[in-house]
């Protein structure tokens, strides 16, 4: 009842944005009819008229109607044209539907615009992004990839050059000054991942300002917004380049034995499943006779007890047989949850329960024994839902039989403290142990790190599943698209582990120079906006995250698609040898046929069962997405079987070729004898060809067709899927692929309960009561409420995800406004004539921290010792020869503003030797060198923090609001060092050696004129220099100084040791800069 309720309410806010927008789409039609009278030139002239009104401060929504009436008047005028895409001829043949109106309407006003397939969304955003390029400002389209944005580029180029509008395209490879011309124009059309990378080379690569080559962030609009800011929102860009080497990587050495082990499992769960089997295979009978054979045996072995003869041996027979064989497949589930053998057996209803009850009980506190037990049996245990592997007491043995301390951290600071006690060592000896066991630190934890990422490599990630390897390099699969994703690589060694599992080189580990999520890249636009096939699923996070609100448009023409019931089978091979028969059965009736798979190896399994039955087909997968475009695009012509994994060709439309739509009429069957089982006789004529058929109302083909006394038309694209995926917006996806602009289309989804999704994330439960009763090899099941439950467990993994997605969210939040300061003081340096100013303000805020730890303006007053430390500093970074006793009074802002005043003077001498031209380069060049030096370090700090923070929550301490606190540490030391260099550097670079010979002469001279005259008078030393054993005048007795042994406590420290003070950074990025 209150589902009848909802649903009368559902969609009410859709509706009232439909209302509001139908006058002005009646205006727009009365402006366009009105233009159709206006020369060429009188309508390009319009561009010019609605910048002049929005300079003289008319506002974009006042002028709405007018620039969308003369957008689609140019589109009118565009008809019948030739025209030149992607070096393809086409003819233009588009004029904006009301409906795409609207669209224009809702994505101007900073919504997504949720269009069917088929519906133009290419065409719609002509519209917003024309009257939105008037106000002077760069507007841009963010398409999925290089391809479309080039496509799209060209295809409405031919609009906008129409109306006097400039567009440009961002390509991959394309060299800094095209960019920036591209950039400049009024619309540029690129993908995320290249104007993301835009704007970290403009801000955390460029070093002038020539260098930069994006503008502001004004308007954006992005084409399949779910793809790109929901399923691509967990991947950051990244800019990286290789890691310096400390030491040989440790993935070539380990492998070989973490590949025995794997080995060694396999076998081991194979023997396991097989025992399980072979007790489970028995039948009550069998058991029966072997407990009868031992009771027999016990009674017999009592008698020889009183005869005083030796027991006969007893057979090993279980008490409870079947809850050992349930073990047995929890183990391997454990150990092996891929397991043939296993997969196999849990097609079993009786078995596959019981599974599930013994996982159930052996989850509570009271079976923790039991359960380590089972767990200690194996070498490692595997968590798929994690994606995580540990290794287990014997599979730890197996690995380091000789050392029993190999997966045992150091105690290092146990360690030091002994050391430290230790009087019998010298001190350099004492280093020598210190730095001896930091090495073996680091040594042991690379070595457990390398193996843990090589198990998962073995266990977790299949070929041609999660990756590919082409060309020798292992490439990453998109888990939503099937694209492969070049450059990208998985962090923290996986994707070496990957590659020494697939022995390909083993390529250098990265270090981040520049990092951001495109959920914060995209926050950045004044004005966002998006359109997709699918975005009301993901509303919620739509509106959390981005601020965006969701509109349904309306199709031009009703859908007429028919969604079949998903059909669920037993096994894998059940369901792929149905939609084989699907595929045939289609393909007899010359139905083109759209297959969406979910893996690479599920497109290779099903091409090649296809092969076998003689059906002619195209695979489009991860491997060969080069012709994407081109395949898709052929998918509806008569005949054709297209594979493709599941999103594969988003943007390309499927047109139906001739002799696959049909006009359908029915009568009563003409034959008296045929109408007692067929009722009906459909006739069915292609309009263009004039191709008849004929079916009976009960045959296998109008079944097939759906076809009902109502059809009007049928054929069109059908659409096969063999998984639903994870979430619901990949299938809607899918189905979206047929039936555009009222074309008839047909779709159905194949599962099988060995589908990830059923078997990680749907109940049990409910699975095994599926199978329960007549359910057989072979047998399909299909009905509504299988849908519902199907769509719930769907739910359920969307919660999961999107919760996922926004905690990544809050974590970035953190660094992004971190990047934010650190961006802008070096986009003022880049910007600044003289960044003179951003340097002089570095070094005061340096001024007033080192004052404050001397002791100025606290309670506690100042130290001497402290003092003399600071003034030693300030000589030794500021040629400004500062004496202890000047250093006097207590305010700290006042002392600040007087050696500020003296580091300007010698500044000023500085400047004075300088190339006056080449002074801004040098200034830029100190604080950006400063700036990006520590900053790339800060994000490789923050990426372990990140890393390792997860651990508090065993302190019963919220993981975020930790991050937060030690990431505003790391930040202030960030602060501290790039303001140390900035001070470090000033006087210590120069534009060449000249100019620094220069200035170290006009100092010299400087220091001398005003150094000792104000100096104290001090006791008077002299040293007497004799030539040839007499002396050239008469001296003052010399006064002999005590002779003091000079030995230092410590061992000289390297400039690439650690530092003493403990920091964990090489001493000359600490305190030997």
């Amino acid at each position: 009842m209150f589902s009848f309720l909802f649903k009368r309410f559902a969609g009410r806010h859709y509706k009232k944005f439909l209302e509001k927008a139908r006058p002005t789409v009646a205006r727009i039609n009365e402006l366009e009819l009105s233009y159709q009278s206006l020369s060429d030139e009188q309508l390009r002239a319009k561009t010019d008229e609605f910048r002049a009104r929005l300079k003289a401060g008319e506002t974009l929504d006042q002028i709405l109607p007018e620039a969308f009436a003369t957008v689609k008047n140019a589109a009118r005028r565009l008809v019948g044209r030739p025209i030149m895409v992607c070096d393809h001829e086409l003819t233009w043949d588009m004029v904006h539907f009301d409906v795409q109106l609207i669209g224009g309407m809702a994505i101007h006003q900073g919504r997504i615009a949720e269009m069917a397939t088929g519906e133009g969304k290419t065409l719609v955003s002509t519209l917003p992004l024309y009257l939105n390029s008037l106000n002077g400002r760069n507007t841009q389209l963010v398409t999925v990839n290089d391809y479309l944005a080039r496509r799209d580029s060209e295809w409405m180029g031919h609009l906008y050059t129409f109306l006097g509008v400039s567009v440009g395209c961002i390509q991959q490879q394309m060299a800094p000054d095209v960019r920036r011309e591209m950039y400049g124009r009024d619309i540029t059309y690129g993908t995320a991942s290249e104007f993301g990378f835009d704007y970290l080379r403009d801000n955390g690569m460029a070093t002038r300002r020539e260098d930069q080559v994006q503008r502001d962030h004004w308007y954006c609009i992005v084409d399949e917004i779910d793809s790109i800011l929901v399923d691509e929102a967990r991947t950051p860009l990244i800019i990286s380049g290789p890691a310096p080497i400390e030491r040989e990587q440790p993935f070539t050495r380990i492998k070989p034995p973490v590949d025995r082990l794997v080995n060694d499992q396999t076998r081991l769960c194979n023997r396991i499943v097989s025992e399980a089997k072979e007790i489970l295979e028995k039948t009550p009978e069998q058991r029966a006779k072997e407990k009868a054979e031992l009771e027999e045996k016990i009674a017999e072995n009592a008698k020889r007890a009183k005869q005083g003869l030796a027991p006969l041996p007893l057979p090993q027979v279980d008490q409870d047989p079947l809850l050992t064989a349930a073990r047995k497949l929890l183990q391997v589930k454990m150990g092996h949850p891929k397991n043939k053998l296993l997969l196999r057996l849990m097609e079993t209803p009786e078995w596959r329960k019981l599974l599930d009850k013994t996982e159930t009980e052996m989850n509570s506190d009271l079976n923790k024994e039991e359960v380590y037990r089972l767990k200690e049996d194996l070498f490692y245990v595997i968590d798929e839902r994690q994606h995580q592997a540990d290794l287990t007491e014997i599979g730890r043995t197996t690995l380091r039989p000789d050392n029993p301390d190999a997966f045992v951290l150091p105690d290092l600071a146990t360690e030091f403290i002994d050391l430290d006690k230790d009087t019998s060592m010298t001190p350099e000896q004492r280093e020598a142990k210190k730095l001896a066991a930091q090495t073996r630190y680091a040594e042991v934890s690379e070595d457990i790190h390398a193996i843990s990422q090589l198990l998962r490599a073995y266990s977790l990630y299949e070929r041609d599943v999660e990756y590919v390897v082409q060309e020798g390099k292992v490439m990453i699969v998109d888990e939503n698209t099937g694209r492969v994703m070049p450059g990208r690589r998985w962090s923290d060694g996986l994707h070496q582990a990957v590659e020494a599992k697939e022995n390909v080189m083993i390529e250098r580990e990265t270090r981040t120079y520049a990092t951001i999520t495109i959920q914060n890249y995209f926050r950045m636009y004044e004005k966002l906006a998006g359109m997709t096939g699918t975005a009301e699923t993901e509303a919620t996070e739509f509106n959390d995250i981005y601020r965006l609100s969701v509109q349904v448009i309306p199709t031009n023409q009703p859908c007429i698609r028919i969604d079949r019931n998903d059909s669920i089978f037993k096994t894998r091979r059940d369901k792929f040898n149905a939609v084989v028969r699907e595929i045939e059965s289609a393909n007899k009736r010359g139905q083109p046929v759209l297959v969406g798979t979910v893996s690479v190896e599920s497109s290779e399994v099903l091409s090649r069962m296809l092969k076998r039955a003689g059906v002619i087909h195209t695979v489009l997968n991860a491997k060969f997405h080069q012709q994407e475009s081109e395949i898709v695009s052929r998918a509806g012509q008569r005949g054709a079987v297209t594979i493709a994994t599941n999103m594969a060709g988003r943007g390309t439309d499927i047109k139906l070729g001739e002799g696959v739509r049909f006009k359908v009429t029915s009568e009563p069957h003409p034959d008296l004898e045929k109408r007692k089982e067929h009722p009906l006789l459909y006739t069915l004529i292609e309009p263009k060809t004039g191709e008849t058929k004929r079916y009976d109302s009960n045959s296998d083909e109008a079944i097939g067709l759906r076809l009902t006394p109502t059809t009007t038309v049928t054929g069109g694209l059908y659409v096969v899927g063999t998984e639903r995926h994870e979430s619901r917006r990949i299938d809607r996806q899918l189905r979206g692929r047929c039936s555009r602009q009222g074309d008839p289309g047909l779709t159905k989804f194949f599962l099988s309960l060995e589908d990830d999704l059923m078997r990680l994330f749907l109940q049990g439960n409910l699975a095994s009561r599926l199978m329960e009763g007549s359910m057989k090899e072979g047998e399909e099941l299909e009905h509504p409420w299988l849908n519902r439950s199907i769509e719930s467990a769907q739910k359920k993994v969307e919660q999961q995800n999107y919760s996922i997605r926004k905690r990544l969210l809050q974590y970035d939040d953190v660094l992004n406004q971190q990047r934010e300061v650190v961006y802008g003081i070096r986009n003022a340096a880049i910007h600044a004539d003289r960044p003179k100013t951003i340097i002089f303000e570095q070094i005061e805020e340096e001024l007033l921290v080192r004052l404050g730890v001397a002791g100025f303006g606290e309670k506690g007053g100042v130290e001497q010792t402290a003092v003399e430390s600071l003034v030693g500093w300030l000589n030794s970074h500021f040629p400004i020869s500062i004496h202890v006793n000047e250093l006097t009074g207590t305010d700290p802002v006042a002392l600040a503003a007087m050696l500020l005043e003296r580091i300007n003077k010698a500044y000023a001498v500085k400047e004075s030797a300088e190339i006056p031209d080449a002074l801004g380069s040098l200034e830029r060049y100190v604080v950006i060198n400063a700036i990006d030096h520590h900053w790339q370090e800060h994000l490789t700090e923050m990426e372990d923090l990140r890393k390792s923070i997860g651990l508090r929550s065993y302190g019963q301490k919220d993981p975020l609001v930790e991050y937060k606190s030690e990431a505003y540490r790391f930040f202030e030391e960030l602060m501290n060092n790039v303001r140390l260099q900035i001070c470090t550097g000033l006087f210590r670079s120069a534009s060449n050696l000249e100019s620094f010979e220069n200035m170290l002469a006009l100092l010299s001279r400087t220091a001398k004129a005003v150094g000792p005259s104000d100096a104290p008078a001090a006791p008077q030393i002299t040293t007497t220099v004799s030539s040839g054993g007499t002396s050239s005048a008469p001296a003052e007795p010399e006064i002999q100084l005590p002779k003091v042994t000079v030995r230092r406590e410590a061992p000289k420290v390297g400039r690439n040791d650690p530092c003493p003070c403990g920091s964990g950074k090489k001493y000359k990025n600490c305190h030997g800069a």
